[in-house]
């Protein structure tokens, strides 16, 4: 059985590997095919038994709809059922109205392409069963989850994170709590820091610097590996859904 992930950045890319081998079980696996440097999409098959694991990066969240029109084109092309990928889990970050409208608005666009949009409508944390045909007119069974992350407010992948860290270590918490007000502060004409999503990703900067501050800059993604993502309750609750993959 194929599976695969749809992640938005580099963050969310490393984070969701790392937690599917440690938490779910599954093992490393080798660069995939659908994996495209010129338009900066990572992607790495990971492998559980008979079963298969993609996760992608997008590029940005803007990019999502393209991945999964990239996967169902994949499966149009299959000649047997269970080559196809089966499930397909969408992650972005809850950003804000207007955001999650357009990238729900794009995954749309791409359904109606492949003639699977019949009164089905993506609803954040609920699985929706879909009807795809392949190649040779064979039908096929398509599940599809749509994860926007934090459930419980607007926000990023970082924010989440840093929200999870800070219910499970009352030190961190201050550390977190410091360097967010530090940003919400410092760039008080918003020469750099223009947008919100800017000062989200440079809380988590400012987090990490201190959080491993002997580490090089550029090596976040071998911090992110190191960080024991596992224990943390508020991850196990709201990927629970990835275990079922």
């Amino acid at each position: 059985m194929n599976s695969a992930i749809i992640t938005e950045g580099p963050t969310d890319y490393t984070f969701i590997q790392y937690y599917m081998r440690k938490v779910c079980a599954w093992d490393a696996g080798h660069e995939s095919s659908l994996r495209d440097d010129a338009k900066k999409v990572k992607a790495r098959e990971l492998q559980k038994k008979n079963k298969t694991l993609t996760i992608l990066s997008s590029g940005g969240c803007t990019q999502i709809p393209n991945r999964l029109d990239s996967l169902l084109t994949k499966n149009s092309y299959t000649s047997k059922n269970e080559e196809a990928f089966s499930k397909i889990v969408i992650i972005s970050d809850n950003d804000d109205e207007q955001s999650n409208k357009e990238i729900e608005s794009g995954i749309n666009c791409v359904l109606e392409k492949f003639s699977i949009n019949k009164n089905i409508k993506l609803e954040n944390r609920k699985w929706q069963s879909m009807k795809m045909k392949n190649g040779i007119s064979e039908e096929i069974s398509v599940k599809i989850l749509l994860l926007l992350i934090p459930f419980e407010e607007h926000g990023a992948i970082e924010t989440f994170l840093l929200d999870a860290i800070a219910a499970k270590d009352v030190y961190d918490k201050q550390i977190i709590e410091k360097g967010n007000d530090f940003i919400e502060t410092v760039d008080y004409e918003a020469r750099y820091l223009k947008h919100r999503r800017d000062k989200t990703k440079a809380k988590m900067d400012v987090y990490f610097s201190v959080r491993a501050s002997a580490e090089q800059f550029t090596e976040r993604q071998n911090i992110l590996k190191n960080i024991e993502w596992e224990k943390y309750e508020k991850i196990q609750e709201c990927f629970s859904e990835l275990k079922t993959l």
